[in-house]
């Protein structure tokens, strides 16, 4: 019986040592060479309440965390004041310079004790509730340095103070050079995120300039807003901005909260042109949105000691809400996809990242469950990176369909125009044709039939020759109007009819020499060119007060080239506008993809090169 007793006492001495010692294991970090960092819940323990006690008291009463993220430590609504002890060991023969991050930049008031002789010493006491100054550290999070003697054993206390609103409290305790590593490279990747957002503004701004469209202001502010936002969430809007203040005031961050949620949304309805596919889901994010707002700024329109009471439900109502609009605008993504997939789809993809992150945020926040930080950045902080970096990407996408519409509105336009001008043509060449007939047939016999009768009536040489000018001039220009025997004799022929015919008519000597004509050129193109000679002789007889036009016809295999030059007084072609004449022949070159150049200068002649693909 006595054996049976001296075992059990045995068993329950080596349980109590074993627990004090897990304990002394629990909340005590021992220091040892190769050390770079930990976090620091793994060797402190927790407490919380809603009355303000000693320190000592909160000292006795800590317990080790249970049922929580292994990454930081997290308090409720209710819980007005938090606690974190833990003790340090320095293990090595040398001193260790150690440092102590919090990488929550938002909290109300953070007290930093160290045990001594038993008492409890304030080595400092920070926040946002305080000037920036009054950090030991100057950095956007909370940073306490630590000194150890070789062999040295120190045991400190954070006290956290808040106001009906659950936060969380990650930290890790850092090797002095690992941690300037870690805060560098952190600083690197922030400034990474600035200076896409700058970018990103200025295409949204330059695009706004081109198109003169509000969506593109909208991303614009939406990105400048969502700056401010991280940037107070990370702590840097205190620290560069808002340092000379004796106090952050927590509703700069409320304000830039609200003001990227409402901006996002705008933008978001103005992407997916929810107003036309989802009219109804539209208004009611609207209204919830501005409901929310209301509510989120009820301290404001509340009375101060009943808002207190009602405060961790604002607080669990806000965060509710934003869950809610990620769902509203997932339906809103999926009535747009229907009618615009390509923009849809691109919107969606960047959406995901920032959706994902604002819930995990609001989980983290509201339960502590899952851990938000990464790396000591916050998660929406990654997520807002890539979300900025497709949302441009699909900015960009949006501007090149823009651009692809107006391409192709605009072939469709010259298409038509093309097909306009061709009809005009060809509706001139049948008047032409109409007209040459009307003159030579009808009104070139009538004149005729007059000649004999003044002949055997009056028998006047003069008055005979008058009539016989009469006829000629008629029968000439009946033939100029309709040159239906281009399909007899062919281009070349033609051309140099019409040659012959300036000389013999007019003070022009006119010269036309082919070479390597093509053996068959269609009737649209024969006729085309010789309008677009004869425009120009009309041109050269009119303005140029030329004596001499040479013309020449080479065929190649694959167009045909027409030069035309004259030595008359010429014209400053940069300062000279178009006439009608020259209009047309532009026109006629254009309708068959052809190209027409003009060289002149004063008192240099003028000459005309024509190139018409067969």
């Amino acid at each position: 019986m006595k054996i049976i007793c001296f075992h059990k006492i045995l068993v329950v001495v080596f349980v109590c040592v074993a627990f004090n010692t897990l304990n002394a294991q629990n909340d005590t970090l021992f220091v040892n060479d190769g050390f770079k960092r930990i976090d620091l819940n793994k060797i402190s323990n927790r407490y919380s309440t809603n009355k303000d006690i000693t320190i000592s008291e909160a000292f006795k009463r800590s317990f080790p965390f249970k049922n929580r993220s292994e990454k930081f430590a997290f308090f409720d609504v209710n819980e007005d004041f938090g606690f974190l002890t833990f003790s340090i060991s320095n293990k090595t023969t040398t001193n260790q310079k150690l440092v102590i991050e919090i990488y929550n930049a938002l909290i109300n008031k953070i007290d930093f004790y160290e045990k001594d002789n038993g008492s409890f010493r304030l080595i400092n006491e920070s926040g946002t509730d305080f000037p920036f100054v009054s950090r030991l550290i100057n950095d956007r999070n909370f940073l306490y340095p630590i000194q150890l003697n070789p062999n040295e054993t120190k045991t400190y206390v954070f006290q956290f103070k808040k106001s009906k609103i659950s936060i969380v409290v990650p930290a890790k305790i850092w090797e002095g050079h690992a941690f300037l590593k870690q805060n560098n490279l952190q600083y690197i990747i922030i400034g990474l995120y600035f200076g896409l957002c700058i970018i990103s503004i200025l295409i949204s701004l330059y695009t706004y300039t081109i198109l003169r469209k509000s969506l593109y202001i909208l991303y614009a502010s939406y990105i400048i807003s969502l700056g401010f936002y991280l940037s107070s969430y990370l702590g840097l809007y205190f620290q560069f901005l808002a340092s000379t203040q004796n106090y952050y005031n927590k509703y700069t961050h409320v304000f830039f909260t609200i003001l990227t949620l409402t901006l996002f949304i705008l933008f978001s309805l103005k992407v997916l042109n929810a107003k036309q596919h989802a009219p109804k889901l539209t208004k009611f994010l609207i209204g919830f949105l501005i409901a929310t707002i209301i509510i989120r700024f009820s301290e404001f329109l509340l009375p101060k000691a009943f808002f207190v009471e009602i405060k961790s439900i604002v607080i669990r109502f806000w965060y509710l809400s934003i869950i809610i609009m990620n769902i509203i605008m997932v339906l809103l993504v999926i009535k747009s996809y229907k009618h615009q997939k390509k923009v849809t789809l691109f919107f969606a993809f960047a959406y995901s990242f920032l959706g994902v992150g604002s819930i995990i945020t609001i989980v983290n926040l509201a339960t502590g469950y899952i851990d938000a930080f990464y790396y000591g950045l916050p998660i929406v902080f990654y997520a807002s990176f890539l979300e900025i970096i497709f949302l441009t990407f699909t900015i960009v996408f949006m501007v090149k369909e823009i651009y692809d519409e107006r391409n192709i509105l605009s072939k469709q336009l010259v298409h038509q125009q093309k097909q306009f001008l061709t009809a005009f043509m060809k509706g001139e060449e049948k008047e032409r044709e109409r007209i040459g007939k009307e003159l030579h047939d009808n009104i070139g016999s009538k004149l005729s039939y007059l000649k004999r009768f003044v002949y055997e009536k009056f028998k006047d040489p003069e008055v005979d020759s008058t009539v016989d000018d009469l006829c000629n001039n008629v029968r000439s220009l009946s033939h100029e109007i309709s040159q239906s025997e281009l399909k007899l004799v062919g281009l070349v022929n033609a051309l140099s009819d019409l040659a012959q015919n300036y000389s013999s008519g007019t003070h022009l000597t006119v010269e036309f020499n082919s070479y390597y004509p093509p053996k068959t050129i269609s009737e649209n193109i024969s006729n085309n060119l010789f309008r677009i000679v004869q425009e120009a002789l009309n041109n050269i007889i009119k303005h140029a007060d030329a004596s001499r036009v040479d013309i020449q016809l080479i065929g190649h295999r694959e167009n045909i080239t027409i030069a035309i030059e004259d030595d008359g007084k010429g014209f400053d072609s940069n300062s000279t506008t178009n006439g009608l004449g020259l209009k047309n022949m532009f026109s006629r070159v254009q309708e068959l993809n052809g190209e027409l150049s003009i060289d002149s200068k004063l008192n240099s002649g003028t000459s005309i090169l024509i190139i018409m693909p067969l």
